[in-house]
């Protein structure tokens, strides 16, 4: 639930920034209880649904648990900070929302690697050599909670980066038993009478031609082939599950 409402909130919180996406592209370790659930890929499904500029979401798998990323060195800075608060003595970081906003002002005033993008490509900085899609340029403290009323309160209060998870209100689907041994998955932006569309394949590629999406692969068979399966709400399972049966009772009746 953190994880769909947060890519969400970060999808929107570009768009609202300008930003044109049409890609997403989701990058995590392999860890099966927080990104392959049955809730993730309903979400991964229907994200160009809902979002009018995305043509495609993507969620690249690394096909071990040890893979590392921006993201982690992000988490990191947050656990080092706080530590170092209670270490000298300074705080006494308490519970989560204290952690945010400590974390917030952290943040703020110190930038990775000291300089803004813009910034560097202004002063021709030699250090953009080592800027690349893996690298954080800018960090955002945030908190989530599915309690609408402590939700509204911090909203009130002028804090950024807010997210409520509407875990109560989120749509449940039917799992998917072959996805262990899947590590790319893709809404395609398109829906049938059968559902959203999500595509599946053995493994991720970033090459030039995936990455252009026009050419063809070179590396396809490493990729393997790619299967489809759509994503309805669980109760249409439930359903569709209810009538077989009646049709078999009849029958049998009959």
């Amino acid at each position: 639930f953190f994880h769909n409402a947060s890519l969400r909130y970060i999808i929107q919180f570009y768009i609202n920034k300008g930003v044109d996406i049409e890609y997403v592209r989701v990058w995590t370790d392999n860890c099966t209880g927080q990104y392959k659930c049955r809730q993730n890929f309903y979400n991964l499904s229907h994200i160009p649904l809902t979002f009018d500029s995305v043509k495609q979401a993507e969620h690249c798998f690394a096909q071990v648990y040890s893979f590392k990323g921006p993201w982690d060195a992000a988490g990191r800075m947050v656990k080092w900070y706080i530590r170092k608060l209670e270490r000298t003595e300074k705080e006494r970081v308490k519970d989560a929302f204290a952690c945010y906003l400590h974390a917030e002002e952290y943040f703020k005033n110190n930038l990775p690697g000291g300089k803004d993008w813009h910034e560097m490509e202004r002063e021709m900085d030699p250090g953009m050599e080592d800027m690349t899609v893996f690298s954080a340029v800018n960090r955002y403290a945030g908190i989530a909670t599915d309690d609408s009323e402590l939700y509204e309160q911090y909203i009130n209060e002028g804090h950024e980066h807010v997210i409520n998870t509407h875990r109560s209100e989120a749509i449940d689907t039917e799992p998917y038993n072959g996805s262990h041994n899947k590590h790319y998955f893709k809404g395609t932006g398109v829906e049938t009478a059968e559902g959203a569309e999500l595509l599946m394949q053995s493994k991720p590629c970033r090459c030039n031609p995936c990455r252009s999406l026009e050419e063809e692969c070179p590396f396809g068979h490493i990729k393997g082939d790619a299967e489809t399966i759509h994503r309805q709400p669980l109760q249409y399972y439930l359903d569709e599950r209810r009538q077989a049966q009646e049709e078999m009772r009849n029958n049998m009746i009959q």
